[in-house]
């Protein structure tokens, strides 16, 4: 369309501007069927981005939270009248940005006497009477006892209000940072477990797990092998011992940016152009202490250090200081240099990001030298979340 002549408009309207490509398309990962969008942000009504399997379907006037549960119902339901298992991935754009529009005039059962939040709580009770839809349906059919629901979400909050960026700040509770930040507030999301017939109490566990544990324990609570280079673990074995080990450490990778909440105001000229100047950092962490790595801060970049500032290693005991206050690196150098010798020992898996700066990508795996498409198959940037 662009060597044509047309505008980035054109593609919109076709359905054509997206996110994604081919090799990244749900059917190349397993899936037999596919409804949502190829772009981020989705509108919330209106939307012209949706395509079912491989055809856009054009402008969908409906709430996307009301339409994507329908679609995942009738999915189920197909499945349990041909006595089919069935395997689910509803990712729903509630609360995402722009969060300028209202939800249906049925969600809007707030009063708190702010208009902004009401409108946030708005859409969140559209997610939850989605949710209630589909466990309805499944215990309606006798599935429910038999079927596992994991909620979850992909980052910390934002943390931010204007611009229809809506949070609710403390957005990420008693943890330091937002999204796009290397801090807990950015990383450790909530991960919930329903399986009536196995888990028949309420429980909080404290073991450190992975949103990519989901796989495994799906598949192993069907009997069903997993590969063996899956990153993630089953969860299972938390269900005899609540305190078992899954993970003795974790690790994420990345962009440490001020761009997505709060901490932007203290970036120098505009922070979402400028993000991709930002240092890259990286954590490791196991079942109570996290050491962060944090690349050098170029000057002109930050209000709170115009000269910049070299890299640095911190330390926190995140069990007892969840806003990462009390940096112990030179009080326990015994655990910072176990810690950095964990990440030392994955850091040549991790391929290349696809755009970001290569310098501070570099700083971030010192010594690993190979090529842009190099080394293993492993997602650009891969994060895990708590």
């Amino acid at each position: 369309v662009l060597a044509s002549g047309g505008s980035e408009q054109d593609l919109l309207d076709a359905g054509y501007l997206g996110s994604a490509k081919w090799d990244h398309h749900p059917f190349n990962h397993g899936f037999g069927d596919y409804f949502g969008y190829n772009l981020w942000e989705c509108p919330y009504y209106d939307s012209n981005l949706i395509w079912n399997n491989f055809h856009h379907i054009g402008n969908k006037h409906k709430y996307n939270t009301d339409l994507f549960t329908d679609k995942a119902i009738g999915f189920m339901q197909r499945s349990i009248k041909e006595e089919l298992p069935f395997l689910v991935e509803l990712a729903y754009h509630s609360i995402h940005i722009p969060l300028t529009e209202k939800a249906p005039e049925p969600y809007q059962i707030f009063d708190t006497g702010s208009p902004p939040v009401d409108l946030l709580y708005s859409h969140i009770y559209g997610v939850d009477v989605s949710v209630r839809r589909i466990v309805d349906m499944l215990k309606a059919h006798g599935e429910w006892e038999n079927t596992i629901l994991f909620f979850t979400s992909d980052n910390g909050a934002t943390c931010k209000a204007g611009d229809g960026d809506l949070s609710l700040i403390p957005g990420n509770g008693a943890f330091r940072g937002h999204k796009g930040q290397m801090f807990l507030g950015g990383i450790r999301v909530p991960l919930l477990m329903v399986w009536p017939k196995e888990i028949k109490d309420g429980q909080v566990l404290d073991p450190v797990v992975s949103v990519m544990d989901i796989m495994p324990t799906a598949l192993a609570a069907a009997d069903l092998p997993f590969p063996d280079r899956t990153d993630g673990k089953s969860l299972l074995p938390l269900l005899e011992d609540p305190d078992a080990t899954i993970h003795e450490h974790l690790f994420f990778a990345g962009i440490h940016a001020a761009a997505w909440g709060y901490s932007d105001q203290q970036v120098i000229g505009h922070a979402q152009t400028r993000r991709n100047l930002s240092p890259g950092a990286w954590v490791m962490l196991d079942d109570e202490n996290l050491l962060r790595f944090t690349g050098s801060l170029d000057a002109g970049l930050m209000k709170t250090e115009p000269e910049g500032r070299p890299a640095f290693y911190s330390l926190f005991n995140y069990k007892n200081d969840p806003l990462e206050l009390n940096d112990l690196h030179d009080a326990d150098l015994e655990k910072a240099r176990e810690l950095k010798s964990a990440f030392g020992a994955i850091a040549a898996q991790l391929c290349e990001p696809q755009s970001w700066d290569r310098k501070r990508w570099a700083e971030l795996v010192p010594g690993v030298q190979r090529s842009r498409g190099k080394g293993l198959n492993t997602p650009p940037g891969r994060s895990t979340g708590l």
